[in-house]
């Protein structure tokens, strides 16, 4: 085998170029953190089934991000949450209401 032997300038620019794709491969650190699916479910204040249950009704809109299948946006995660309006508003029961006194 060969031995290949690269000059200083030609291993900066490779480092550069490495620092150059991860940071277009990677998320935003502040503007748009990714979330798992259990953040998710939480953030749109989702038990884990009733998120999937929106997955499956809304697959476009609740699409994981591409470059990771099980991740997703806050940003699209707030679109999503805003262009349901008032049907995305889960009532609870007001505390005591269901419960026999004991």
């Amino acid at each position: 085998m060969s031995e290949i032997i690269l000059s200083p300038e030609s291993i900066e620019a490779i480092a550069r170029r490495i620092v150059e794709m991860q940071r277009e491969t990677a998320a935003p650190a502040d503007s748009d953190p990714w979330l798992t699916r259990e953040q998710a479910a939480a953030y749109l204040n989702f038990s884990p089934s009733s998120f999937e249950r929106a997955r499956r009704a809304h697959a476009e809109k609740l699409k994981p991000i591409s470059l990771h299948p099980v991740r997703w946006s806050r940003n699209a995660l707030d679109a999503f949450k805003f262009s349901q309006g008032p049907s995305l508003v889960r009532r609870g029961r007001k505390l005591g209401q269901g419960k026999v006194a004991a």
